[in-house]
């Protein structure tokens, strides 16, 4: 596990609102499986698509909307069980804030444990994470300085 967290790039982000770790936790579920490119060249739309991630929107998504974000004119990459996994963690997010006060709390305590344990609760948490996308989020988030330096 240490090789494989180790070979992952590191990036220089602090996340600071519960839309920021959502909008992070979205951004890792697209990655897996599409072309890094293409999910950035088109996260400009996610970000209107999504409504800037507000998680409470998000959470109420009914089917009109979900087949408005399939459809051409959203302008993000349109896969069913990526957009319906976003919609389901936004409703995993909210009830994190709810029982942890926060994204950033939750994030924060899971980051306390053993590395492999993270992975675990993250793959066990989120829709559409599995071991590798559990591996970059885990690296994302042990970035973050201001939960590292708690």
């Amino acid at each position: 596990m240490e090789r494989m967290l180790s070979s992952i790039p590191r990036a220089n982000v602090t996340f600071k609102s519960d839309e920021q770790y959502f909008e992070m936790l979205t951004r890792v579920v697209f990655l897996t499986g599409f072309s890094a490119h293409v999910v950035s060249k088109r996260w400009p739309a996610f970000r209107v698509a999504f409504d800037f991630f507000a998680l409470d929107e998000v959470a109420v998504y009914d089917d009109e909307r979900f087949e408005q974000l399939l459809s051409t004119q959203s302008g993000i990459v349109r896969n069913a069980r990526k957009v319906k996994a976003t919609i389901e963690n936004a409703k995993r997010c909210v009830a994190l804030r709810d029982q942890y006060g926060s994204l950033h709390a939750f994030f924060s305590d899971t980051l306390c444990s053993p590395a492999e344990s993270a992975v675990k609760m993250f793959t066990r948490t989120f829709a559409q994470i599995g071991e590798s996308a559990a591996l970059v989020l885990y690296n994302m988030l042990e970035q973050d300085a201001s939960i590292i330096h708690e």
